[in-house]
């Protein structure tokens, strides 16, 4: 017996990459996303030029008022649909000591702790679609024990990936200010306002 995916593409339902139906839908919400942007083109930019305008000052901050994150990173991005992408960023150094046992305990492990969020404009009227991604990389070593010189990860990681979308209405400075915690490590999503708008189903896997 074949497999559904065989007979699935046999019976053709799928999109090949570069069809005329897969431009056509790319068409049809780029015109959405547009439609909407031009809506309500003063709610998003003035937000995004907030953002941008917090994460300076963030920035100018002295060194011992930024820790422990550092720096904040704020860029556009281009993409195919024209959706007015920005992404705001940063990350910090975690050491975190072994779990089982008092020698493990004396064990570090270093990490690369970082947040990330994405805004752009929805092809729904009056949203902008929101994802936020957070997880902890764990940096490599050099094995001194093998011979093939390979780097080896230490530790495990902890993810967390949402995407939701909110009102243009909802972006104003309180919207702003919560994000900016959030990046600066100075609250947990659970903690933000916002977070209230997020349901299981928002919760995605990271890959």
């Amino acid at each position: 017996m074949s497999h559904w995916l065989e007979e699935a593409e046999k019976a053709g339902h799928f999109i090949k990459p570069g069809s005329s139906l897969q431009h056509e839908r790319i068409r049809h919400k780029r015109e959405r996303i547009l439609i909407n942007y031009m809506s309500n083109k003063r709610l998003y930019d003035d937000f995004v030029s907030v953002m941008y305008q917090l994460i300076d000052r963030v920035n100018n901050l002295a060194p011992e008022k930024r820790e422990p994150f550092g720096l904040m990173d704020a860029r556009s991005k281009d993409s195919k649909l024209n959706n007015h992408l920005n992404i705001f960023s940063t990350s910090r150094r975690v050491i975190r000591h072994g779990r089982k046992g008092i020698i493990a305990w004396f064990k570090k492990y270093h990490f690369k702790h970082y947040r990330v969020m994405y805004i752009n404009v929805s092809k729904t009227p009056g949203k902008v679609e929101i994802e936020l991604k957070e997880n902890y990389l764990a940096r490599t070593i050099l094995s001194s024990r093998r011979k093939n010189g390979k780097m080896k990860p230490t530790g495990r990681a902890e993810r967390l990936h949402v995407l939701f979308y909110i009102d243009m209405t909802s972006l104003d400075q309180e919207f702003a200010l919560e994000i900016i915690d959030w990046l600066a490590f100075a609250k947990e999503l659970e903690d933000t306002t916002f977070s209230k708008s997020i349901t299981d189903k928002d919760k995605k896997r990271l890959p």
